[in-house]
């Protein structure tokens, strides 16, 4: 940001320290936490006290986060679900029962993915939703999960199997090139290749004993001298 500020030659903005809490223990550090004590007169100026905006969302009341929805769906719901994570799921049930009123299919999708992530207990979010007339939103919700994780399937089965074709394709152009060598250092070397040689190198596909005949080729005295 400052050097964006610097490069359109701009007065420098301001950096405002924010922290979002919703743990479940209070939090009791000071918004302004002082200088220290006891420093030296020649780094004073080089340390800094700091304060910060806290936003605790402990301090916000349930009922205004659902009577306020209609501002902001998703942040007001967004903010009722992080401050109610930690307690009993049936907690959630006022939000949730808000979003499905307003048929806010987004925002719902969101809390669900994020209390499904943090809670691991699907079964009893399902419940919930029955209780408040949610079975149908849960079903669409259980196939757009369904249609994700086929899709990650797709996407990574593919991204393996170009990997794996891409290291068989350089495997298989190894092979074939080193299979070329020998049939160009044998014809270099005594001025032919018999066919019972190249059918026997045509079977070989082990590198390492391609690379050893090669090997033996340039050495030989005479094609005698290449057992293979």
């Amino acid at each position: 940001m400052m050097e964006e500020d610097e490069r359109l030659s701009r007065p420098y903005r301001p950096v405002i320290p924010i922290v979002f809490y919703h743990g479940e223990k209070p939090w009791n550090i000071p918004t302004k936490i002082p200088q220290l004590k006891n420093i030296k007169e020649n780094l004073r100026d080089y340390i800094h006290s700091l304060s910060y905006i806290l936003f605790d969302t402990s301090k916000v009341e349930d009922t205004f986060l659902v009577d306020k929805l209609y501002a902001n769906a998703c942040l007001m719901s967004a903010i009722y679900t992080m401050k109610n994570i930690f307690k009993d799921l049936q907690s959630l049930k006022p939000i949730l029962e808000k979003l499905i009123l307003a048929d806010v299919k987004d925002c719902l999708y969101i809390i669900i993915d994020y209390t499904v992530i943090i809670k691991k207990d699907l079964e009893t979010i399902e419940k919930v939703l029955e209780e408040i007339g949610g079975e149908e939103k849960m079903m669409t919700l259980t196939e757009k999960w369904k249609m994700e994780g086929l899709k990650k399937g797709m996407e990574e089965g593919l991204k393996k199997g170009i990997e794996q074709g891409l290291q068989q394709g350089l495997q298989q152009g190894l092979v074939e090139g080193l299979r070329q060598s020998i049939f160009d250092a044998v014809e270099l070397k005594f001025g032919y290749v018999e066919d019972a040689l190249k059918e026997k190198i045509s079977r070989i596909s082990d590198v390492d004993l391609l690379k050893e005949i090669h090997r033996k080729i340039i050495l030989a005295k005479s094609l005698n001298d290449i057992i293979i």
